[in-house]
């Protein structure tokens, strides 16, 4: 079980795992806001009982600063913070987010481990891509 991401006119759909979700959103917040991606890195660090209430007070606090010095923009924020399980950016935070990791490439597998298809970042562009030309949000449940 995982995530599935997809433009809303549906043509191009993504399938990865969480752990390929978190890497995958990890990598557009360091192309959008170099400090936002430091910032946004640590979020899987929380500890799972105590303390976790603390820390994510101060990690949100970090984030609305650097929203606040526009150090990055809301639309970045939005697609990186939304729930992994449902979520959904409009055309224009795709093309936010396009404009950024457009010349970037990697040889990172995003989807599953041993799938011969495996989900790559030019797939996550291509996806954006089709969100932008077709004016329609991407999704992803």
């Amino acid at each position: 079980m995982g995530i599935t991401l997809e433009s809303q006119k549906g043509k191009i759909s993504l399938d990865i795992g969480y752990g390929g979700f978190l890497m995958l959103r990890k990598k557009v917040a360091e192309l959008c806001s170099p400090e936002f991606g430091r910032h946004y890195d640590t979020i899987d660090k929380a500890p799972f009982i105590f303390g976790r209430e603390e820390y994510f007070e101060k990690f949100d606090a970090k984030t609305e600063e650097l929203l606040k010095r526009k150090a990055v923009n809301p639309k970045v924020v939005d697609f990186c913070l939304q729930s992994d399980c449902e979520g959904k950016i409009h055309y224009g935070a795709c093309k936010e987010i396009y404009k950024h990791v457009k010349d970037y490439d990697d040889d990172v597998c995003y989807g599953y481990a041993g799938d011969l298809d495996c989900t790559m970042f030019k797939d996550f562009k291509n996806l954006l891509k089709e969100c932008i030309d077709n004016k329609c949000d991407l999704i992803w449940w």
